[in-house]
């Protein structure tokens, strides 16, 4: 197995040395990886570059290797051949999201803001991503970025954050339920925001010894809003979920199309506070429909942002 160089002649004697005593040149590589990553861990970025640029010598399709090797780079202010590391990163198939972000920070350092914002309009491109909102955010070199541009990629990698997922928000609160036709109390129940505001939880009691939860979510892949229901009967009523849409200011939720007999659940937003509910069923295949349930929820205590 060839033995891996670097460009210092002493710490290649030293990393030589290391792995003949652990049992010859066969396990050299590994030593000087593992070298590579002690130094990368402790912030020695120059002995980190060292290495990583012995590794990528003997190794050039090692895509993590170029990664860090751009890392140790940027942190030295080498931010031209950093760019080149994070580019071979990418070309040999590492996380090419995580190699672009890297390179518009270095971009961003060389104070090219046009090519760091467009950069992090790629990175955004490629799809929600809660770490690297947080690389984003711990950043120094993107502060002097505009600002409403950065604000316009941040929304668009912080999952669940576009407007279709706020579509069922006008349910979220604590609520009593009555009876539309008396007023009377038919229970309680209170939907609260999940998972960066990727779901919706339900809490139902009513006023006899019932209870049941559902999860509500959108799914970005079809666009349809899904509800799973269970309850302390042990009943799955919603499994397959109900699903459907949002349409013309109604959430309107369906049992599949294949369904004896059929469920279809509404809520509509009456504004003030209020907030209806219907559930009805079809045994013809969605041409009639019966009501089975109607309510009408008064709000108690808003609970309208995400958690």
């Amino acid at each position: 197995m060839m033995i891996t160089r670097t460009s210092n002649p002493r710490f290649f004697a030293l990393t030589l040395t290391l792995a003949l005593a652990l049992n010859g040149p066969a396990s050299a590589e590994q030593t000087l990886a593992e070298m590579a990553a002690a130094a990368f861990a402790a912030k020695d970025w120059k002995a980190a570059t060292e290495s990583y640029e012995g590794i990528t010598r003997a190794e050039p399709e090692n895509g993590a290797a170029w990664f860090r090797l751009g890392r140790s780079r940027h942190a030295l202010g080498q931010t031209a051949d950093a760019i080149a590391a994070y580019e071979k990163a990418e070309s040999v198939g590492f996380n090419p999201q995580l190699s672009r972000f890297e390179m518009a920070r270095s971009h961003a350092a060389n104070g090219e803001a046009e090519t760091a914002l467009k950069l992090l309009g790629e990175v955004a491109e490629l799809g929600p991503s809660r770490a690297i909102v947080a690389r984003l955010e711990a950043a120094p070199e993107l502060k002097s970025l505009d600002e409403a541009a950065m604000r316009k990629v941040q929304t668009s990698l912080t999952p669940c954050s576009s407007p279709e997922y706020r579509q069922f928000d006008f349910w979220l609160g604590d609520w009593a339920v009555e009876s539309p036709a008396t007023g009377a109390a038919l229970g309680t129940n209170r939907i609260t925001s999940h998972l960066g505001g990727c779901m919706l939880l339900e809490t139902w009691t009513s006023a006899s010894p019932h209870e049941g939860m559902s999860i509500n979510y959108y799914d970005s892949r079809d666009g349809s809003w899904n509800q799973i229901f269970i309850d302390n009967t042990g009943n799955v009523g919603t499994w397959p979920p109900l699903r459907g849409a949002l349409k013309d200011g109604e959430m309107v939720l369906a049992s599949p199309t294949d369904a004896t007999p059929r469920t279809r659940w509404t809520w509509t937003d009456l504004g003030n506070g209020k907030v209806r509910q219907r559930a009805e069923s079809s045994t013809d295949g969605g041409e009639t429909w019966t009501t089975g349930w109607d309510s009408i929820y008064v709000l108690q205590k808003d609970r309208a942002q995400p958690d």
